[in-house]
């Protein structure tokens, strides 16, 4: 059993009497986080169902066709990796220039994320990383420089990314972890990591 709302370990069936209605692609991604060898923790039942709903949507007819053309291999660009949390793994498709990622472990729970808007990644020392939030948190909806060089993801580095629709920038997201640019496995853990957060696999 791999689901906790409220420091409290439930079964899925449990966790399913937590949603209103719950359909096929509701019980599909419950199960799949029961059967989990990883931890999902929830503050509450609001944040459990918030979870489940965010998901719920990638896997309509229509979204699931982006899945399968996003998450792949060939798209895959790098993963951040917290200590104690398994890895989130970024990606994008440069024909249609789409971006999204796999998180499999974080307190707001699992996601597969497809953006709604491109989004853009910087990669930075520790120092450098936390100068720029200082910035950011007194410049709001601002951009500050950055480097051509903090374009280049590499091992161990801090990782944020945003959108930028010409002066409008949004979706701010500095993440938790450091960069970890292995390819070693990679079909293997990306179709592991839908099967965890989404409870299906690559056809």
């Amino acid at each position: 059993m791999a689901i906790l709302i409220d420091k409290v370990q439930v079964t899925d069936n449990c966790a399913l009497g937590f949603i209103s209605k719950p359909d096929d692609l509701v019980t599909q991604i419950v199960s799949a986080w029961h059967q989990s060898n990883i931890r999902h923790h929830f503050n509450n039942k609001s944040g459990f169902n918030k979870a489940v709903h965010r998901n719920r949507k990638n896997l309509k007819s229509k979204a699931r066709d982006k899945i399968d053309m996003l998450f792949t291999s060939s798209n895959y660009l790098f993963s951040t990796q917290t200590e104690g949390r398994e890895e989130t793994l970024y990606f994008k498709d440069w024909a249609t220039k789409r971006t999204g990622r796999l998180r499999q472990q974080h307190p707001k729970g699992p996601l597969a994320k497809i953006d709604k808007k491109p989004r853009k990644h910087r990669f930075l020392s520790k120092k450098r990383f936390e100068s720029i939030k200082e910035w950011r948190d007194k410049h709001k909806g601002g951009l500050p420089h950055f480097y051509v060089s903090e374009k280049q993801a590499k091992n161990g580095m801090r990782h944020l990314e945003f959108s930028c629709d010409g002066k409008e920038v949004s979706g701010w997201h500095p993440s938790g972890g450091t960069v970890r640019m292995s390819k070693r496995h990679i079909e293997h853990r990306i179709d592991r990591a839908l099967r965890e957060i989404l409870g299906i696999g690559h056809k």
